[in-house]
Formats: structure tokens, sequence, C-alpha cells
């Protein structure tokens, strides 16, 4: 059985124990779909969060999310921003915090 849970990883391909060109910036859909497919069979959720940051210098970085229904088979894909990092701590955290609000908000 499916959790209602969702599962979230910056580091996917590590994750998921792929050794393909997985885990490379960026990497393409295909590649992150397998790879929260696999996360999503291997925890049992329904969803996997994933994200992608591309650092392009140490204040300036492109960063994305994608988001995958299990049930579906589907990665829906967000934009690439662009980011002026001031500090990198807890990014993941309010990620995820975005996220799960969302989520169970409707």
């Amino acid at each position: 059985m499916t959790s209602p849970g969702i599962v979230s990883f910056n580091a996917p391909a590590a994750a998921a124990k792929r050794t393909t060109s997985a885990g490379a910036a960026p990497e393409a859909p295909d590649a992150l779909r397998e790879t929260a497919a696999r996360l999503a069979a291997r925890f049992g959720c329904a969803e996997v969060a994933l994200t992608q940051r591309q650092v392009r210098s140490a204040h300036a970085h492109r960063w994305t999310a994608h988001l995958y229904d299990a049930a579906a088979g589907e990665l829906h894909s967000a934009p690439w921003y662009e980011v002026q990092v001031v500090d990198r701590v807890s990014g993941g955290d309010a990620f995820a915090a975005a996220l799960l609000h969302a989520r169970l908000a409707g």
C-alpha cells in the first residue's frame, strides 16, 4: 500500500543508489522520472519531491524542483529560477515546509 507521505531528496541519484549518468547537473527529465519512481517504490510514497541546484558562483545559483506522482507515473517540473544566495542553511527545510503546506492545503 502506498503511503500518502512525500519523500524529498536533493541528491536523488545517490538516494536511489544509481550508478548511471544520473546525478549530473542538471539531470535529464527521463533520469529524474526513473530516480523518482525508484524512490517511490523503495519508500512506498505516493509522491516524491526532487530539487536541482546549479551553482554559478558563491552567491548566484539556479534552482528548480520536481514532483513525481507515483500513481500516474508523471513528473511535474517547475521552471528554473535564478537566485541570489545569502545563506544556504535550511533552504531544503524551507522547500519541504512549503511543499507540505501546499499539498495539505489542496
